[in-house]
Parts: structure tokens; sequence; C-alpha cells
């Protein structure tokens, strides 16, 4: 339903499909917001992510390094409709010079990446 529904919308525009895919390979998806109110470095504390293209966000993945750069963990984000929610999966009790790095794709794969640190 939400696929005719901007399929419809874009036609009454005057787009058609060809322009639409190329618009999408043209634009980067947007990482607008990373929210850490709710991460303390607990299992199931959530990281919230905004993140929009002109189409489509097809995946928003988010990794968290520790201090030297090494990999704690890393997983897929799930969209609610309203924001992307990662629930973390690992306990960290020190979180000084922690890395979050979030990672959004639309539908041709353009990547974008925003980084926070700890």
């Amino acid at each position: 339903m939400k696929e005719w529904i901007l399929n419809s919308y874009h036609l009454k525009e005057g787009l058609n499909s060809y322009n639409i895919a190329v618009a999408d390979l043209m634009n980067a998806p947007k990482i607008e917001q990373i929210d850490l109110s709710a991460y303390t470095g607990q299992v199931g504390d959530l990281i919230k992510v905004k993140a929009y293209d002109d189409f489509a966000v097809k995946a928003v993945t988010v990794e968290i390094q520790n201090s030297e750069g090494t990999l704690v963990e890393k997983g897929n984000a799930i969209d609610n409709g309203l924001e992307w929610i990662y629930t973390a999966t690992v306990n960290n009790p020190n979180l000084s010079g922690y890395k979050i790095i979030v990672r959004a794709t639309d539908n041709p794969n353009n990547l974008t990446e925003k980084e926070v640190q700890l």
C-alpha cells in the first residue's frame, strides 16, 4: 500500500520510475540525529537514530568501538516508522573514549556514516 501511495504521488507530480530511480541514486541518506540519552552501556539500552532519504532508507547499522578502535558490538537498527532503534547487546561499563558509528543505506546502496565520540 505504501509503495502504491508513493508511486501515485510521484506520477501526479509528473515523475516517472526512471526519474525517481536516478534521483535516488544521486542522493545518499541523511543521518539527522543520533540519540544516546537512553544508552548507558548496559545490555538492552537503546540508541535511537533519525535517518531519512528522498525515497527510502533501506537499513541502519550501529557499531560501537572501544577507545582503542576495537569493535565491541555491531548490529542492525529496527525501523519503527518514526526512527531507527538499536538495542545494545554487550555490557560496556566504561564508555570513556568509545565511538558510536551509524551507517544508513538506501535502495541503490548509497551509504552515509556519522560518528559520535563518547
